[in-house]
Formats: C-alpha cells, sequence, structure tokens
C-alpha cells in the first residue's frame, strides 16, 4: 500500500511538470506576471529606461523683433486674417479692454488687442472679433525676407522689387505702392518728408500688411490712420 501511494504522488507530481512547460519549473509566478493572467495574456512590466515622451516647445511670447519677417501672410509668426486664439502669433498679443479713453471712443469700441512687446515695434488691427485685419510696423529692424524696413532708400525698394503696384491715393512726395496674393498686401509708403515737414531723400516711411479683404490704395501720412487707433 505505501508503494502505490508514493508512486501515485510521483505521477501527479510529474503531470504538474509536464504541463508548466518543462521538469523542475516553479509554480511560483514570474515577477512582472499576474498571478490570475494567463501566460499568453500577461504582459512585462515597463522598465525604468523606458523614454519619457517629449515635450512640445513652448512658443516664445517675445522672439527679437529683428527676427519679426514682413510677409503677405503676415508679421511671421503672427499670421493676417486668422483668430488670436489659435494663431501661431497668438502669445504676442494680449487683449485690454480699456485702451481707449471714453472721450475719444464710443463706450462699447474700448477694447484693443496691444502687443506684449514692452517697446511695441508694431500695433495691430483686431477689434472684438479677434480675427487680425492689418498690421502696422514702426521698428525699423523688422524687414521683409529681402531685407526691406522702415527708412529703405526708394531706388532699393523698387531694385528688390520692381513689380510693385503704384497706388493712385498718393499725393505730391507721398506714395504708395504694393504686393499682393491670395493671403493679403504688403503695402509700402514712401514719402521725401518727415512728420514734421523736414526734406528727406524718398524713402519707405510706412509698411502695413493687409488682409485680402481690404483696400491697399490709401496713404496714412499726417493723418491718424493707424491699426490700433482709438480714434
Amino acid at each position: 500500500m505505501r508503494l502505490a501511494r508514493l508512486f501515485v504522488v510521483s505521477a501527479a507530481a510529474l503531470a504538474l511538470a509536464s504541463c508548466s512547460g518543462g521538469g523542475g519549473a516553479s509554480l511560483t509566478p514570474s515577477v512582472g506576471i499576474s498571478p490570475t493572467s494567463s501566460s499568453h495574456s500577461a504582459t512585462a512590466a515597463p522598465t525604468a529606461t523606458t523614454a519619457a515622451p517629449t515635450p512640445t516647445p513652448r512658443f516664445d511670447p517675445h522672439p527679437p523683433l529683428a527676427s519679426l519677417v514682413i510677409t503677405t501672410r503676415g508679421l511671421l509668426p503672427l499670421t493676417i486674417a486668422d483668430p488670436i486664439p489659435s494663431n501661431p502669433g497668438a502669445a504676442m498679443l494680449t487683449w485690454n479692454p480699456a485702451v481707449c479713453d471714453p472721450a475719444l471712443a464710443d463706450a462699447s469700441d474700448l477694447g484693443r488687442w496691444v502687443t506684449t512687446y514692452p517697446d511695441g515695434g508694431f500695433s495691430v488691427d483686431a477689434r472684438a472679433d479677434g480675427v487680425i485685419h492689418r498690421i502696422d510696423i514702426w521698428d525699423p529692424t523688422i524687414a521683409t525676407p529681402e531685407g526691406i524696413h522702415l527708412g529703405t532708400p526708394i531706388a532699393d525698394l523698387l531694385a528688390t522689387y520692381p513689380h510693385l503696384t503704384l497706388g493712385g491715393a498718393g499725393f505730391d512726395s507721398v506714395h504708395v505702392r504694393w504686393m499682393g496674393d491670395a493671403n493679403g498686401y504688403v503695402v509700402f509708403e514712401t514719402s521725401s518728408e518727415l512728420g514734421d515737414g523736414t526734406a528727406v531723400p524718398e524713402q519707405v516711411r510706412f509698411i502695413r500688411i493687409l488682409d485680402a479683404a481690404s483696400d491697399p490704395d490709401y496713404t496714412i501720412s499726417n493723418s491718424d490712420n493707424i491699426a490700433g487707433n482709438c480714434l
């Protein structure tokens, strides 16, 4: 009877070893394997060497003014005709709900989108609709890809862009020329005198970027017609 019982126990042990994948295999679950899962569905635990996702770089809200680029698409990375919340250059602007003096503007129109640059450099026309329709350039370090900027002599402007459209809104010492495409316009206003009447060689005095729905044929010399003005 004792030999028969030992034989039964030994046979059962051999059967268990055969089912577990071979003789001598441990019946204790391996590290990283759930004891309640079968060997076919278990997955290894993540290792300490698994690389973490690379964070998306944040847009610099104040790239140097000289790195901004004047194009018919906008003052890149700030784009024309696009809603500011989703604009690539959105961090360059902020909404000021009371920038205008109530004595100079209607009470319902006191807010403006304004640049977050401490010294300005440009201004935008984007009211409550949050869409940029116009960008005026005020800093001579901001240029087109070909290097045209405020103060560029007329000869250099025409040599660089010989196919500019000459508008009919100019007068005496002031002329307006532009280039445009499906995105919008870049308008160059040239003058042979400064705002105080001082005579100078004709040069680029104003540059503005307009959306494609705008009329580029107007001048702003000796006027208050500037982007974001409260008047």
